[in-house]
């Protein structure tokens, strides 16, 4: 029982001076990731929630909201991500088109370019990898840019809407689909 409590009590104190890399009762959050970049460079805080299955898959998903703390830490992590990470952050804030267009033309398009943004959804996750599942999410998007009526936001607007069509020949293209 003591043994318990010590390795507890250890196990509490690493994850709150953010020695340890993960805290499984510990959820991410847009404040969490934000102290742990200051703390550890943003370089650091990437490698370490994209080496973990789990973070990275919250991460993701936080981000994928479209809520304005979310889409805050997605440029956030963006210069400190490479390769694989980029392009998944990069999907997950085009998977915010869904949710919250807005936010994402007024917070995360000015760090993320607009033709990644504004691109089809990943056809390696299982949620679009069908060419059904990809045209769906791909017209929800333009769907739901397309009720934006904010002047200053007009010309990003039809711009995104403009690049997700070019995403539905993309996609059948690649599912080998006649359009």
């Amino acid at each position: 029982r003591d043994m318990r409590l010590s390795s507890f009590l250890i196990t509490a104190f690493l994850c709150a001076c953010g020695i340890a890399t993960a805290c499984a009762d510990a959820p991410l959050t847009p404040l969490s990731v934000s102290e742990r970049i200051d703390r550890l460079g943003v370089k650091v805080v990437v490698m370490e929630i994209y080496n973990s299955q789990d973070d990275w898959q919250a991460l993701l998903g936080g981000i994928a909201t479209g809520e304005i703390a979310w889409l805050r830490v997605a440029n956030r992590l963006r210069p400190g991500s490479d390769a694989g990470a980029a392009e998944q952050l990069a999907l997950a804030v085009g998977e915010a088109l869904e949710h919250r267009p807005i936010n994402v033309l007024r917070v995360a398009v000015p760090e993320f370019d607009l033709p990644f943004v504004c691109d089809g959804p990943d056809v390696d996750d299982p949620r679009y990898d069908s060419y059904e599942l990809s045209i769906k999410a791909i017209e929800l998007r333009q769907r739901k840019l397309a009720s934006i009526s904010e002047t200053d936001l007009v010309k990003v607007r039809d711009q995104c809407i403009n690049y997700l069509e070019k995403a539905k020949s993309e996609t059948a293209r690649f599912y080998g689909v006649q359009r």
